[in-house]
């Protein structure tokens, strides 16, 4: 008797210490009273799903327990087609969501009353009507999409070509939550890089200069001269120096404004 008592004994404090381990993790215990309608209902009450649900019929859903120590369960939802609309990490037990993914697009309906928000929105900005113009916002054609996971609209306004311009703004609340609109920013058409930009003004000032006669037949009896040009005016961007040269011996010299397009002064050497 002696011999199983004292086998016993260490096995039964192992045991009080397994079960004081998951008792002090309540995440543990409090995720088995919840089932996966529980954490869908938590996850599709939240204003990042609700609308789009409400308007998507014949979406799906379903949930796992994740067993973690934090009693999360993971949602998964689907539209009437089976795509993918998002998943969430929710508490059952908490009534919280956690985070999120957004992976829907708005539907064309969404999109329109979106447009008519974002315009009567940019309308109202007096910064935005001061540099796009009240009758050219107005009139403008707008695209807009949905981006679920920053929660934000992007809208693309028509103004031609390259006066076109992206505008980000985001909403209180959901997809078709049109409270509390904020600007996020304005972005502008085929704008380069400063490195493209500058490459592209080098360009331009050798041409120019190649442009006059006197240069052009000075270098023309040369074979393998090059050209380069620096900004002579950084804070204009308007003015360069050329340099043509055939190895290390100039050959001649320009100073070019890009925006008039003169040649300011030239020398043949």
């Amino acid at each position: 008797m002696n011999r199983w008592i004292r086998f016993l004994t260490p096995l039964a404090i192992i045991t009080a210490i397994v079960i004081g381990v998951i008792a002090a993790q309540p995440g543990l215990t409090a995720q088995e009273d919840f089932s996966a309608s529980d954490a869908i209902a938590v996850a599709a009450a939240h204003e990042i799903f609700a609308d789009v649900l409400a308007n998507r019929p014949g979406w799906t859903a379903a949930a796992f327990n994740t067993r973690n120590p934090y009693g999360i369960w993971r949602v998964q939802f689907w539209d009437a087609a089976g795509d993918d609309l998002g998943s969430a990490d929710v508490s059952p037990a908490r009534a919280e969501i956690y985070n999120w993914e957004g992976h829907y697009a708005a539907t064309e309906m969404e999109i329109s009353l979106a447009i008519d928000q974002i315009r009567d929105f940019l309308l109202s900005e007096d910064r935005v009507v001061d540099l796009l113009g009240e009758e050219a916002l107005a009139e403008a054609d707008f695209y807009a999409e949905y981006d679920a996971w920053g929660r934000f609209w992007g809208a693309y306004i028509d103004l031609g070509g390259v006066n076109s311009v992206y505008v980000l703004v985001r909403f209180r609340g959901g997809l078709r939550d049109f409270e509390d609109p904020q600007l996020l920013g304005l972005y502008f058409n085929e704008l380069p890089t400063y490195d493209e930009w500058y490459a592209a003004s080098e360009a331009q000032a050798v041409s120019l200069a190649y442009g006059e006669t006197a240069i052009a037949d000075a270098l023309r009896e040369v074979e393998g001269w090059t050209a380069s040009a620096e900004l002579a005016d950084p804070e204009s961007g308007a003015v360069w120096a050329v340099t043509f040269t055939n190895g290390d011996t100039p050959l001649a010299l320009a100073t070019v404004d890009l925006v008039t397009g003169a040649i300011l002064d030239f020398a043949v050497l």
